[in-house]
């Protein structure tokens, strides 16, 4: 003899997450690509223990935002509590990047800046390229390079970091040159 448990399903559901890291945002706004129907019900786990049991959602479409970057395991149950549920999980990365930058001081033209990289990234993401633009045609991808500008004028410097996520950022500083060589003038010589 066999028994046999009929258990009525919804129709079937499936779980897939369609969501990838955020950049310089907090907030995070997944949904479910799998299928799904009207009457399909939905849990959402956001990963985020400091928060809990507040980081959690049942909205088909929920909002988050997270305390902090970090790096975050989500879990989207569709059909939760119910024999026919299914469910996945997908890690992210949250990050914030901010490019900045410093230059040595007011130069004159012919002689060397240093150009020094002050930006910020989360922990979990570290900035991996750099890209200046010392606008009068050279380029460098250096963490810190040196320059020397022919003329003299005010250089509107472009700064792009990304960091390993892709997360980009851009920062415009104004550097200025000096045309004039500063020149040594002797005096008359007191003997």
């Amino acid at each position: 003899d066999y028994q046999f448990n009929i258990v009525r399903c919804p129709p079937p559901a499936k779980a897939v997450l369609a969501l990838s890291d955020i950049c310089n945002s907090l907030r995070v706004t997944p949904s479910n690509a799998g299928i799904d129907y009207p009457e399909t019900e939905f849990f959402w786990n956001f990963g985020e223990a400091a928060k809990a049991p507040n980081d959690t959602s049942f909205s088909r479409s929920p909002s988050y935002t997270y305390s902090k970057a970090g790096t975050y395991t989500i879990k989207l149950v569709v059909n939760p509590f119910t024999k026919c549920a299914d469910s996945t999980t997908k890690t992210i990365r949250v990050s914030q990047l901010k490019a900045d930058f410093t230059s040595s001081r007011d130069t004159c033209a012919g002689f060397p800046v240093d150009f020094t990289d002050k930006s910020t990234s989360s922990v979990n993401t570290p900035v991996t390229n750099r890209d200046w633009n010392f606008l009068d045609g050279s380029k460098s991808t250096q963490a810190n390079p040196t320059h020397i500008y022919t003329a003299g004028g005010n250089y509107n410097v472009r700064f792009v970091v990304t960091n390993s996520i892709g997360c980009k950022d851009s920062v415009v500083n104004v550097v200025k040159i000096i045309q004039e060589k500063p020149v040594a003038v002797a005096g008359a010589n007191d003997t």
